[in-house]
């Protein structure tokens, strides 16, 4: 009798989308320009930007987002922060723009070199990262001041967790972190020298940075408990352009996972111990994530792509794939495949590994790998037989690679 396999871990090639459907669904922006950044002020009332200068509004959640005047032109605007429902300051890359009357309205501020993030801690007390080491600070929310960090790398993002403490991430694995309103700035040891692009706090403790290595799909999710001091490095297969926690142990990140797949989300229930990934129904880069609450959030990116979820990004519950653990990493290619595919798959220490195919039923098809591996790259080809040697029809099957208590699954679609 064939063994069967119930699947808890997976991701399918197949994206289902209706009207409804529980997950990741698109809304409408009415603009195919690339998205840079997201934020509401409230359930309903939220702001996307992006370049050529859009600045789009919602009050419904997004059913509905209608353009709002820019004052920069076609200037790209690079992020945007709200203070409350009123009062938000957008980055048109050198310059800095104030609205009173929750976007109506822009008058200029000040002046920046490629500002690229904004945050303000406090209602008066604001901060703005940029090129070349830009580091800006208001105390009134209306005249800015230069600060001199230890760095001229481009920074991409900053966050503080209270007037005082605050860390800036940017370029060649840069880390810097004030404690004093950034009067001074320290130079923070990351681990890598990837490109970092978003930083979150979900308390004075505890920090995640997401980043991604120029050129290529590889991405790195940074994690500190004591304040950011120490910062301990997860390296995936995935880029990762920006991380939000709407609370203290769950958080998503988005990014990109290649041509094929399109558009990444990662999700965490237990404060960045593992990661899961959805399926986000979209080829599109995603460039910010902002949630409402634990459930309801919303992802922008290119090609005026924005996306909503209202149950926390599950399509199917349980039906996810782990892809943040250090122990190991696995892909195949080519997917889908009309001959044979290769499983490719990383170890981080040596261990028992069992690598078996399964059908959409979850019948064991055949055994590929059942034995003890070195630390390294491996890989093993299927050429689509089952272990009677006979090739199987056409259709979805699992590649699941057990090892302990770590089992992973993913969906690969053999064609003819």
């Amino acid at each position: 009798m064939k063994k069967r396999f119930l699947f808890t871990l997976f991701i399918t090639t197949i994206l289902f989308h209706a009207s409804g459907q529980i997950g990741w669904f698109e809304q409408n922006s009415g603009v195919i320009n690339t998205l840079n950044s997201t934020v509401f002020t409230d359930a309903d009332n939220g702001y996307v930007v992006g370049r050529m200068g859009r600045i789009l509004k919602t009050t419904n959640g997004g059913n509905i987002w209608d353009t709002l005047p820019s004052a920069s032109g076609n200037a790209h605007i690079n992020d945007i922060f709200f203070t409350d429902a009123s009062t938000g300051y957008y980055l048109s890359g050198i310059q800095i723009q104030k609205t009173t009357d929750a976007g109506a309205n822009w008058s200029y501020q000040f002046s920046t070199t490629g500002g690229n993030s904004i945050f303000f801690p406090s209602t008066n007390i604001g901060f703005v990262a940029g090129d070349y080491g830009t580091i800006l600070k208001t105390i009134t929310g209306i005249n800015w001041v230069t600060q001199i960090p230890p760095t001229t790398n481009h920074l991409k993002s900053i966050f503080f967790t209270s007037n005082d403490v605050g860390v800036a991430v940017g370029d060649n694995g840069t880390i810097i972190r004030t404690i004093n309103s950034g009067l001074t700035w320290d130079t923070i040891s990351s681990g890598t020298s990837y490109r970092l692009k978003s930083v979150f706090f979900t308390d004075a403790n505890t920090g995640y940075i997401v980043g991604s290595e120029i050129g290529t799909l590889n991405g790195v999710i940074l994690k500190s408990t004591d304040a950011g001091l120490t910062w301990t490095p997860s390296y995936v297969n995935y880029e990762l352009n920006s991380v939000y926690f709407p609370s203290t142990n769950i958080g998503y990140a988005v990014g990109y996972d290649g041509a094929t797949a399109g558009g990444c989300i990662v999700k965490t229930n237990d404060a960045g111990l593992l990661w899961i990934k959805q399926i986000s129904t979209t080829n599109q880069t995603l460039l910010s994530v902002f949630f409402t609450s634990d459930d309801v959030g919303y992802a922008v990116g290119t090609s005026g792509k924005i996306l909503k979820t209202i149950n926390g990004g599950v399509t199917y519950p349980g039906f996810e794939e782990l892809i943040c653990q250090n122990a190991i990493q696995i892909n195949n290619f080519p997917n889908p495949f009309n001959s044979s595919t290769t499983i490719e798959y990383t170890l981080f220490e040596k261990a028992d590994i069992n690598i078996s195919i399964y059908n959409i039923i979850g019948e064991e098809i055949i055994t590929l790998v059942n034995e003890i591996q070195n630390i390294g790259k491996h890989h093993i080809i299927w050429n689509g037989a089952n272990d009677a040697g006979e090739i199987v029809k056409p259709g979805v099957y699992y590649y699941r690679l057990q090892t302990g208590n770590t089992v992973l699954t993913k969906s690969m679609l053999y064609s003819k």
